[in-house]
């Protein structure tokens, strides 16, 4: 019986959907909404109240969610979502074999301002995007978990990234991004701190082509391959950029393989010793590089088997002379030889020229400092990973309890280093014995602070 209005709001989305004529905006109430819904073709704009309001903190506090049953927070599919913009809503707790937080398919949907948080899938943990053409602006796709492309993954898909963090995801392989047979253009952004248990911390790339312009990838970790960028017979046109700050065995900085890489204007340093990795091929690899500050300079890259190196002008092998390198700051210094080493004399990189100015991302508003991860995967039979961050060399406590708080299994208990770590729980008690299904407390404590998290083993 209500009109949809301020006063007499509707009790669906879909009812709201139901109302609304072409060109109409429906507006959610904070709160969270947990419900199917249909866009019937039309061209809609779904959003919080955070812009009619002048508060940013309602898109935290208006959750599109799974449930507890399950399943992705929104699906997006075909003509239906087509012409749908989706604005300042937050997607949380979504968990599905295949895009736990967003599904999108054979659909053109625009993502603004929202944020894609501690979802979990086999396949696109926070986004999943198939046969799709799609933009994503200003926005934080953070602390999801899956196999294959943590934060993001994308087939057969052209997607546009612009002002986006992905930051602290979880995944064996592209914990950032899972990039098959895709175009993606990745323009002012930043990927930090996702983490790889297999290979590609920022980017997994098979095929086709990405370009990085004017964004950071620092502090990821790969633990076997590619801290940072992992390209397979693909092109990988890093323009503008600074890669920085990355781990791994092999290709800290970038792994290839049978690809065309291209860096311009760019800054690749303080990725350890092994920042370059060639795998062998049935062809070479090209890379050009130009006008960049690349650690190791042309004797370095030019020591692989598989790379045709083209070493172009501009390029130089010298200290950037970061901000802060140790704290995750890889700002320039005013006298760095970097800011004036570009094809037109100006910053080479993706950072502004002072050490307090960032990128034009909110970096303040996402937690990185002691940071507790949603486990994945969750539910989990038997074994789990338990990923978390801290900011300083400190004691830590992460034990397991169950729902009354009795100790169930304490996995660390010592001083750790800062950055980022993970644990596999194999579901095994104190005792030695596999504890029973049901639903467990996992907690991070220092001497000042604690975090805790829910968990699920489901046999």
């Amino acid at each position: 019986s209500s009109d949809g209005s301020l006063e007499t709001p509707l009790a669906t989305i879909q009812a709201a959907i139901n109302a609304s004529a072409n060109g109409d905006t429906v507006r959610l109430f904070e709160g969270e909404y947990i419900e199917t819904f249909d866009f019937m073709s039309k061209q809609l704009v779904l959003e919080s109240r955070s812009d009619e309001l002048q508060d940013s903190s309602i898109i935290e506090r208006t959750i599109i969610s799974a449930g507890p049953l399950g399943g992705s927070c929104i699906e997006l599919v075909g003509v239906d979502a087509a012409n749908a913009t989706i604005k300042n809503l937050t997607f949380s707790g979504g968990q599905s074999q295949i895009g736990g937080g967003i599904y999108i398919e054979n659909s053109t949907p625009r993502l603004i301002g929202i944020i894609i948080e501690k979802n979990s899938a086999e396949i696109g943990g926070g986004l999943y995007i198939n046969q799709s053409n799609i933009e994503v602006l200003d926005t934080k796709i953070y602390g999801n978990g899956s196999n294959f492309g943590g934060g993001i993954y994308a087939t057969g898909s052209i997607v546009r990234l612009n002002n986006v963090s992905i930051d602290s995801n979880l995944a064996y392989w592209g914990a950032g991004i899972y990039s098959e047979d895709s175009n993606f253009d990745i323009t002012v952004s930043e990927m930090l701190t996702n983490q790889a248990l297999i290979e590609g911390g920022a980017i997994y790339q098979n095929g086709n082509s990405i370009l990085l312009s004017k964004t950071a990838v620092t502090n990821n970790v790969g633990l076997d391959f590619g801290g940072a960028l992992v390209c397979y017979n693909g092109l990988l046109d890093i323009q503008g950029s600074t890669v920085a700050g990355n781990s791994a065995n092999y290709g800290s900085a970038l792994n290839i393989r049978e690809s065309a890489i291209i860096i311009k204007n760019s800054i690749l340093w303080a990725n350890g010793e092994n920042s370059f990795y060639s795998a062998a091929g049935s062809e070479s690899s090209m890379v050009t590089v130009e006008y960049s500050n690349f650690y190791g300079g042309e004797e370095y890259l030019s020591s692989s088997s598989n790379v045709i190196l083209n070493w172009g002008f501009g390029n130089f092998n010298s200290d950037p002379m970061f901000c802060g390198p140790d704290q995750g700051d890889f700002t320039l210094q005013e006298n760095s030889i970097c800011l004036t080493a570009s094809d037109v004399s100006g910053l080479i990189g993706a950072f502004e020229q002072t050490c307090i100015e960032q990128l034009k991302i909110h970096k303040s508003d996402l937690p990185k400092n002691f940071s507790l991860f949603q486990n994945y995967p969750n539910p989990f039979n038997p074994i789990t990973t338990i990923s978390f961050r801290i900011d300083k060399p400190r004691k830590i406590n992460l034990s397991v309890y169950s729902m009354n708080g009795k100790l169930i299994k304490e996995l660390i208990n010592d001083y750790i280093s800062p950055g980022a770590h993970y644990i596999v729980w194999n579901g095994l008690g104190k005792n030695g014995t596999m504890v029973p299904s049901g639903l467990y407390i996992y907690k991070l404590s220092s001497s000042k602070k604690s975090i805790q998290k829910k968990m699920v083993i489901a046999k």
